[in-house]
């Protein structure tokens, strides 16, 4: 059916579309004041406007063509029909009371006028514009708005419905959004609105929502990835609100968390450069970083924790109110390294296991707390703060560098610190367990003053730093007592001739008040230099009530703490030195007995006299080689096959071992060795290699002797002492043997020239040197060897006996260097060794290879001293003795090796040597190839 009317046409009676019909009620132009009912719907073509100021009930669609106008006038009304398609313009502006329509589909346009527009059961996208001064409101339902709407008046979404922009879609023109169902931006481009109210949810997405005139309380939640931004007003979240995305506050905007309850919060970044408040009842812990040139803001009585590192300047803490900065982690902060302003009516608490200096000022009345572990530097002008500070844990370090101030009392609690080179406006107190250590708390050594404008009381401890040019001092305006407190002196030299044995008197308390000092430092003193006392006078100054300290030699001799005789004799030798030495000085002016100990260990020269030892324990290698060698010829039990070469008609030939003839030889030795401490002298290390050479020829029917010379380097390093070393060794010598049946004898003479160089460091706080020497040895031995060789069908065997003894001669020297340099006197010093022992040899096959396996066991015995000593001196003292590493008394003597026949006249032979007892352990490795031409 269709209807048309060139002028307004007033319907008397209703019109009905019925099931009946075979299409939708057409609509020409004209107003339609009758009821239209009926399951159809309605259909407006044309370009035309069609009014409708009926109570419509009919259920069917509503489609509106483009170029087309449906008009609501009056209270004219379609809040029956299944929905508003609308291709042209769906026009309400000239309701009474605004329209309800289920659902808005369709690219047309919404004219509002001044009206709302109610959608109830919404489930389409509406593509244009919705414009007008009036207002939308989504009762129901999911409603897509995908373009640029331009009406001004509130957006309402109700408990259950969504409002959803698309795309370009926006209602940055409507007044408001409140929202008690849903508001999802997540499918647009981002968006913003004049200001959020409701209870509902706003679903970000990964999108941006940008508020630029809040002016509304908003206890929903808001959800996202993105964050969103205030231009201007003031917006209330009283919600849970876990959006991840920053936070935008623009200059003049505010930003308020809860509205004096126990919710209200966001979890993402701000950047702040309005305010933001905190406005609640209860705790809460912020996690997120405020930045920004604005303002933090404490109110409605609660206590707010800000755990990370914030550079927003400034913050106010309402009285009744607490700001925590910090869990007790390394962040926590206002301000970040710009100077900020924190005016503190409330509780100001920081709560850090690190360092923090705050560069701004405090300001108010309120308290402050430092009670994390780290320490709080205040280097900003605070004295207008007019409150209380209490230091209960780590430290609290007012000004540095003489830059800082703050107003107020300030009590430190056991266990606390207090420190600084600034000025405290109140009264300072020290509990018993408290330390105050004016000056640096960084351990820099830096003297400075700090002055406490009122009372002082302090029964914990008092730290002083000093140097030789002066120490920390506290300047005091009110009155001081000092009762039971504990003076500690934390005193460092830059060098040691900076100080001298008489120091002072140093300021270390100035009294400005009129009173005289009420009690005195603990008897117990705590002075870090071992040789020097302090001296306290209560009574000095002009007003003679000021506190000085003196520093003066002690009675206590450097003898007095070793615990060694090393160092016990070489600290005799510096009580000997006086003190204008550098070197007695820095010892004197060391700041504990253990330091005091191994400064001695240090200049003793142990190392000269060690030396001496290793070069007697290396004396076996001539032995050992020689009466190898003469074994060897007389084919003797477990003997390695020395190349040999003798001489006869024709010129030199390779011969067997039982030749007659003239024979020379050669025989590459070394080891690698290290010694224990043994109490009194350090652990070494050593290693020796070498060449010795010589000949043979026999004499008689039963002997052969010969003569050896060769060279071979010692190099050592005693690490503990800073010492090492190293000695040229030539060696020249006369050996002989001979048999009888199963015995036999075995024995010889050597001298060993030795040309030794040393060096060592000497480093001392304020004193170091460096020292070499270079002087020279001789060492002189003879040893005799019996043994007795059985033989058994498998294997071979000779128990023996040996006894070398050896001299050792050193001529004097004086080391090259400083202060510590150290004259060595002549000395000589001998040691007989014994060894009982056994050697076998077997002869075995390695496949088609003739194989000779040799082995040795035995017990090397020393007498007599076994530590060597040396006479030294310093220049100045008497000369006394130093042990050096003890020889080995007792020693376990390995040796294993085999000698390969690989035909065509050539040997191989490879052998290991080793020595293990008494805190030495020694190893050594040989390998000979012989051929015969």
């Amino acid at each position: 059916m269709a209807l048309a009317s060139a002028s307004v046409v007033a319907l008397a009676t209703s019109l009905s579309a019925t099931p009946t019909h075979a299409a939708d009620l057409v609509l020409g132009t004209g107003t339609y004041a009758g009821p239209i009912t009926g399951p159809d719907g309605v259909h407006k073509d044309g370009t035309a406007t069609a009014t409708l100021t009926g109570t419509n009930t009919y259920t069917g669609a509503t489609t509106i063509d483009p170029g087309g106008t449906l008009a609501l006038s009056g209270s004219g009304s379609i809040a029956s029909s299944s929905g508003v398609l609308a291709g042209g313009t769906f026009d309400i502006s000239a309701t009474t009371s605004g329209a309800s329509i289920k659902a808005l589909t369709g690219g047309g346009k919404v004219v509002l006028g001044a009206q709302t527009l109610t959608i109830t059961a919404a489930s389409g996208n509406f593509v244009n514009i919705i414009e007008g001064t009036g207002g939308l409101t989504i009762a129901g339902g999911t409603q897509k708005l995908d373009f640029m709407n331009t009406y001004t008046g509130t957006t309402t979404i109700d408990s259950g419905a969504t409002l959803a922009l698309t795309g370009q879609g926006r209602v940055n023109k409507s007044s408001g959004v409140e929202v008690n169902g849903t508001f999802d931006i997540s499918a647009s481009v981002g968006t913003q609105i004049k200001a959020l109210t409701g209870s509902g949810t706003v679903e970000l997405g990964a999108q941006f929502l940008r508020i630029t005139n809040a002016s509304g309380t908003f206890s929903g939640a808001i959800h996202g990835t993105n964050g969103i931004s205030l231009d201007s007003g003031t917006q209330i979240l009283t919600g849970a609100n876990d959006f991840s995305g920053s936070t935008g506050i623009s200059q003049g905007a505010t930003l308020q968390l809860g509205n004096g309850g126990t919710t209200g919060s966001i979890v993402g970044d701000v950047n702040n450069g309005g305010t933001l408040i905190f406005n609640r009842s209860s705790e809460l812990s912020y996690g997120g970083a405020i930045t920004g040139l604005g303002t933090v803001s404490i109110t409605g009585g609660g206590k707010i924790i800000l755990s990370n590192d914030n550079s927003v300047r400034n913050a106010i803490i309402a009285a009744g109110n607490t700001l925590q900065l910090g869990t007790g982690g390394t962040t926590g902060t206002i301000g970040g390294s710009s100077a900020a302003s924190i005016t503190n009516n409330g509780a100001l608490i920081y709560k850090r296991s690190s360092g923090l200096t705050y560069r701004g000022v405090y300001s108010g009345s309120g308290t402050m707390e430092q009670a994390g572990t780290g320490t709080l530097t205040l280097t900003g002008n605070s004295s207008g703060f007019t409150g209380s500070t209490t230091v209960s844990s780590g430290s609290l370090m007012v000004g540095f560098a003489g830059t800082g101030k703050l107003g107020g009392d300030v009590e430190v609690k056991s266990g606390a610190r207090l420190g600084g080179t600034g000025t405290i406006g109140g009264d300072v107190t020290i509990q018993a367990g408290a330390t105050h250590a004016v000056g640096d708390l960084t351990g820099a050594q830096i003297i400075g003053t700090q002055t406490v404008s009122g009372d002082y009381i302090n029964h914990g401890s008092f730290e002083i730093q000093g140097t030789p040019t002066g120490t920390d001092k506290l300047v005091v305006g009110g009155t001081v007592d000092i009762t039971g407190a504990k003076l500690k002196l934390s005193l460092s030299p830059t060098t040691a001739a900076s100080w001298s044995l008489l120091n002072g008197p140093y300021t270390i308390i100035d009294n400005q008040g009129s009173g005289a000092v009420v009690g005195q430092f603990d008897a117990s003193v705590l002075n870090n230099l071992v040789f020097l006392d302090h001296l306290i006078d209560y009574h000095a100054g002009l007003g003679s009530n000021d506190v000085t300290l003196s520093l003066s030699r002690n009675d206590v001799a450097v003898a007095d703490i070793a615990e060694t005789a090393n160092q016990d004799a070489t600290a005799q030798a510096i009580d000997q030195l006086g003190t204008g030495n550098p070197l007695a000085m820095a010892i004197l002016l060391l700041t504990d007995e253990d330091a005091a100990r191994l400064a001695l260990d240090a200049v003793s020269g142990e190392a000269l006299a060690s030396t001496k030892g290793m070069m007697l324990q290396d004396s076996h290698f001539v032995v050992d080689v020689a009466t190898s060698r003469i074994r060897s010829a007389l084919d003797g039990v477990a003997t390695a096959s020395i190349p040999v070469m003798a001489y006869g008609e024709g010129g030199p030939e390779m011969v067997a071992a039982d030749s007659n003839r003239f024979v020379v030889w050669g025989q590459a030795f070394g080891s690698w060795a290290s010694g224990k401490d043994d109490g009194n002298a350090a652990a070494f290390k050593r290693s020796t290699g070498g060449f010795l050479a010589g000949g043979d020829g026999a004499v008689g029917d039963t002997w052969r002797v010969g003569v050896l010379t060769g060279y071979s380097q010692s190099s050592f390093d005693v690490a503990d002492r800073s010492s090492t070393g190293s000695s040229d060794n030539y060696h020249l010598g006369v050996y002989g043997g001979g048999e009888w049946g199963a015995f036999g004898l075995r024995g010889g003479a050597a001298y060993t020239w030795h040309h030794i160089e040393t060096g060592r460091t000497v480093g001392l706080p304020g004193f170091t040197d460096a020292l070499t020497a270079a002087y020279n040895a001789g060492s002189a031995q003879v040893y005799g060897e019996a043994g007795y060789r059985v033989d058994t069908s498998r294997a071979s065997f000779e128990p023996f006996a040996n006894l070398a003894y050896v001299n050792l001669h050193t001529q004097g020297f004086t080391e090259k260097g400083g202060a510590a340099a150290l004259t060595a006197a002549a000395s000589t010093t001998d040691t007989t060794f014994t060894t009982l022992g056994v050697r076998a040899s077997t002869d075995v096959s390695l496949g088609s290879i003739p194989v000779t396996a040799r082995g040795m066991l035995g017990w090397r015995h020393a007498f007599g001293t076994v530590a060597p000593t040396s006479q030294v001196a310093f220049a100045g003292s008497d000369p006394f003795s130093i042990a050096g590493a003890s020889i080995a008394r007792d020693t376990a003597i390995l040796e294993a090796g085999i000698d390969l026949d690989m035909g065509s006249a050539t040997k191989l032979g490879l052998s290991y040597t080793g020595q293990f007892g008494g805190g030495l352990s020694e190893n050594g490795f040989k390998t000979r190839l012989g051929m015969e031409f």
